[in-house]
């Protein structure tokens, strides 16, 4: 009687583990915008965030944010979206900082499953937020006399060319 070698015996119990391993899959997620932009001159500044689910079947999301997210409310921090469907979330940022900047970025991926193996893929969407509580002019003021100091440079340019073509005559 021939002996088997053992690393084939090794082999197919292996194989026979893998059989009882739960289903793994992986989780399509889009977000659209792609970057909120949040202009904060009172308390409160809210955005709308769109997540299509590009799955076969339901899928539940959670929101986070990854920087700052004593800031962030959201109107729902779990979604259950249908297949082939986006869902709304409102975004809602209450900024407790001085004037300035700041970036944070928003995490969203498939709400684990404990019944079976899946791969996190999800998006990341920038949150930029622009602080002005004490709602200064200096940017309006800014643009305005940038686009005056523009206009009068292109007023004068095309005076110069148009005397420049009289002359010329």
């Amino acid at each position: 009687m021939k002996k088997e070698p053992a690393f084939l015996w090794i082999f197919l119990l292996i194989l026979a583990g893998l059989l009882f391993l739960p289903p793994a899959g992986a989780q399509s997620i889009s977000v659209s915008p792609d970057r909120l932009y949040f202009h904060v001159n009172g308390s409160e500044s809210e955005r709308q965030l769109a997540v299509y689910n590009g799955n076969a079947g339901m899928m539940r999301i959670r929101i986070a944010a990854d920087e700052f997210p004593e800031w962030f409310s959201f109107d729902r921090s779990e979604v259950e979206i249908p297949p082939g469907k986006f869902e709304k979330v409102k975004v809602s940022v209450s900024p407790d900082a001085a004037n300035g900047e700041y970036v944070s970025h928003l995490t969203v991926i498939p709400a684990e499953d404990g019944n079976k193996l899946t791969v996190q893929l999800g998006a990341v969407v920038a949150a930029v937020i622009m602080v002005d509580k004490e709602n200064k002019l200096s940017t309006v003021l800014g643009v305005a006399i940038s686009s005056a100091i523009v206009t009068s440079g292109l007023a004068a340019y095309f005076l110069l060319k148009r005397n420049l073509n009289l002359a010329k005559n």
